[in-house]
């Protein structure tokens, strides 16, 4: 408890000291209910600090005086990270250097609000471990990532020429630019940490139909496609539910998706999904080389609604707003 107490009235000072002697004894009940990690010296058998975990909750991290800056808090951390695939807490906005610390662990700011019991104002906080392309189900599909046994199936998604009328490459030829397109657009990007790169498969036979990809770069671009065979059955709106909660989940803060203003299906399904129309931009689109107006459509998932993400309304000459 003397690691507690010191770690509180030492670190919060803008906190009346009071405050915390008054709360010992209601924090020692409370101990045993918690999860609780220790940092240990063996060789004097001593604890150097300990954090407190209640389910994916942070209580606090506390760590003797003479034992800060040494990476303790750190190592804590990441044991808890260990074990949890979510962690949040709060934190005191006069607290700047938690909230450093904190912010190069990778947590992000999701929230403010005000700690009641001091009248102190804090920001809730939460890190998410990174995932590649986790399994989606919903009713009808199965999202997942592409393997090499699915090369014959992908081939049939790529060689559509209407299909892939409004995309930004040309239908392949055979199954040797089938694996191509594999390797360089889904092979990698499962190498990565974090990507979302989903083959979309009926569950009747796991075979895929379509893709749906978010890109983790600052755009977040959203974007799919579905054989011609599948069209008009509420596929990629179903798909594309599935894969908008699980991006929310993981704390992307936004997804971006463009289409070309002669194909507003799309724009639809954008709308099905939640996104909002923001500006309109022309590009001369490569590798097809030819002007193209596209239309943006974006989602916020964070507290910041007004946000738009302007990089393609900067970079075009000939950008504007149409009335929907």
């Amino acid at each position: 408890m003397q690691i507690w107490l010191t770690s509180n009235t030492e670190v919060h000072n803008f906190v009346p000291e009071k405050y915390w002697t008054d709360h010992v004894e209601m924090v020692k009940e409370m101990l045993p209910q918690a999860e609780i990690y220790v940092s240990e010296n063996e060789n004097i058998q001593q604890i150097d600090g300990f954090i407190g975990v209640n389910e994916d909750y942070i209580e606090g991290i506390f760590v003797k005086k003479s034992m800060r800056s040494k990476g303790i808090g750190k190592q804590l951390l990441d044991y808890v990270k260990k074990i949890k695939s979510q962690i949040s807490l709060s934190v005191y906005q006069k607290n700047k250097k938690a909230i450093s610390f904190y912010q190069r662990e990778h947590f992000t700011i999701e929230g403010e609000g005000m700690d009641d019991d001091t009248g102190e104002k804090d920001f809730f906080m939460i890190w998410r471990r990174k995932r590649n392309t986790p399994v989606l189900e919903t009713e009808r599909l199965i999202l997942r990532k592409f393997t090499e046994e699915d090369m014959n199936a992908l081939f049939l998604i790529l060689k559509d020429e209407e299909a892939n009328q409004f995309l930004p490459w040309y239908p392949v030829k055979n199954l040797e630019e089938t694996k191509s397109f594999f390797e360089e657009r889904y092979a990698s990007r499962y190498a990565q940490p974090q990507a979302y790169a989903y083959a979309i498969c009926r569950k009747e036979d796991n075979v895929p139909i379509g893709y749906m990809n978010v890109a983790t770069e600052e755009s977040h671009d959203f974007g799919y496609g579905i054989r011609r065979e599948y069209w008009h059955q509420g596929i990629a709106t179903e798909a594309g539910k599935a894969v908008v909660e699980q991006v929310k989940k993981d704390g992307l803060p936004y997804i971006t998706a463009t289409h070309d203003q002669n194909n507003p299906r799309s724009g639809k399904v954008m709308q099905k999904l939640g996104m909002k129309y923001c500006y309109s931009y022309e590009e001369q689109w490569q590798p097809k080389d030819f002007l193209v107006i596209f239309r943006m459509y974006q989602l916020n998932f964070t507290a910041d609604d007004d946000f738009v993400y302007k990089k393609y309304w900067n970079e075009s000459e000939n950008h504007f707003i149409e009335k929907m």
